[in-house]
């Protein structure tokens, strides 16, 4: 296997557009702020084959975060059962961008990356989301516009999930399990078959609450042994609320100062003793890239204070513009934007 680790508005309103420098090609990332609270970087299927694979004997492998996921480019590998018309097509960024635009939340205060595939991993066929990544994987035959709006709106629910109900909160999982009714650990778990599993769950709720008309034209869940979720007493107020529960016991990170150059403190306050816990904190760019693994490991102080001097890992000093200080601690991921000047 190569998925190996290696070192609040409506929804309908308009979307704010970050402009990509004026000689970025065609296919580079797109960023959208939308009036939902979703901030989404957008991959194309172009950009991820020219930038994000690298050839290992014969095989094409995806490397995400440092993560690395064989991709099948052959529509006639024998794990390919439903050879379709004969090649991939990978879905339509414009669908992509009309389903996350239909999400109706006021403040979902979501930041994630979503990766048009141009081939399926071998290991994961299907589309997958974890914390931030979302990766659409292509279909046999050309995806039509209502699966596309689907998948999206299911993999933001699992996005959204990981951010504001992590699985380390233990009070929130049992409050949800019980408005749910799927509090039977024989039946509800991990484990178990697709439909019956917490987060699956949780993601089709998400869609049927939350997705546009496109997204839900079935009106169904996949579990059809379950209520509709619009038919439970509180679900949609608590799934809805999710970030104002989370947002007291998350970290407060403060760049000063901000904007900066040539560097800026980053402070991390934390609402009560972190404890043993490990946590990173690294700097991305405005596209959602990599650029720097600024610090790891524990903190002793509810203060931490880290320094950033501009530089990305190679050592090169990264260019102005917008970038963003992310800290990956207990389940939560907590932001800050920065502003790095000339």
């Amino acid at each position: 296997m190569h998925h190996i680790s290696r070192l609040g508005l409506l929804a309908s309103a308009a979307a704010l557009w970050i402009a990509l420098p004026k000689a970025a090609a065609a296919q580079d990332p797109v960023t959208w702020r939308l009036a939902n609270g979703i901030e989404a970087t957008i991959y194309p299927p172009e950009y991820v084959l020219e930038r994000m694979t690298m050839r290992q004997g014969d095989e094409l492998l995806l490397v995400i975060d440092d993560i690395f996921y064989g991709l099948v480019t052959d529509i006639d590998d024998p794990i390919i059962a439903n050879k379709g018309d004969g090649r991939f097509h990978p879905v339509r960024l414009d669908a992509v961008s009309e389903a996350l635009r239909a999400i109706r939340l006021e403040d979902a205060q979501l930041r994630v990356r979503i990766f048009v595939l141009p081939y399926p991993r071998r290991e994961v066929m299907d589309s997958s989301a974890r914390d931030d990544v979302i990766m659409l994987t292509p279909g046999v035959r050309e995806v039509g516009v209502q699966q596309i709006h689907f998948t999206v709106s299911h993999e933001i629910g699992h996005s959204y999930q990981y951010r504001w109900m992590p699985d380390a909160d233990v009070a929130l999982w049992r409050r949800y399990s019980r408005l749910r009714g799927i509090e039977d650990p024989g039946v509800f778990h991990a484990g178990a078959v697709h439909k019956n599993r917490p987060h699956e769950i949780f993601a089709e709720d998400f869609r049927f609450l939350f997705a546009g008309a496109v997204a839900n034209a079935s009106g169904t869940i996949e579990n059809e042994d379950l209520a509709l979720p619009h038919a439970l007493d509180g679900l949609e107020e608590f799934v809805r609320m999710l970030p104002e529960a989370r947002r007291a016991d998350l970290p407060l990170l403060t760049p000063t100062p901000n904007p900066f150059n040539p560097e800026t403190e980053i402070r991390v306050q934390f609402a009560a003793d972190p404890g043993p816990r490990s946590m990173a904190l690294r700097i991305f760019d405005a596209q959602g890239r990599l650029v720097r693994r600024l610090w790891s490991g524990v903190s002793s102080t509810r203060d931490l204070r880290v320094r950033w001097n501009g530089k990305a890992d190679a050592g090169v000093v990264a260019p102005s513009g917008v970038y963003f200080a992310q800290l990956d601690f207990a389940g939560t991921t907590s932001t800050a934007k920065l502003m790095l000047l000339e």
